[in-house]
């Protein structure tokens, strides 16, 4: 019975991950694209094109999503394993 529970959490966790990716993808049409070449032209001199612009977007969003989830564990009180070491520093172990 845990298999089966394990087998149909994972369809949906994996269900949910391929509906958000698919949204994102939605979301980041050509003109969205056409900014993000513009803005991000100016920092470099080799010519950008649209696959450029959508993985600058998408290690963006990762960026942000991994800032927000740093923030939510740090207020929920999660401690990291850099603060478990920096920890044990300070008491001397």
């Amino acid at each position: 019975m845990k298999s089966t529970h394990r087998i149909e959490q994972k369809t949906v966790v994996e269900g949910h991950a391929e509906a958000q990716f698919s949204a994102r993808r939605r979301a980041i049409d050509d003109s969205f694209l056409d900014e993000t070449i513009r803005l991000f032209q100016a920092r470099t001199n080799r010519p950008l094109n649209k696959e450029d612009a959508r993985q600058i977007v998408e290690n963006m969003i990762g960026f942000f999503q991994i800032l927000a989830e740093w923030d939510q564990q740090e207020r929920a009180g999660i401690k990291t394993c850099s603060d478990l070491k920096s920890s044990a520093i300070d008491i001397g172990e």
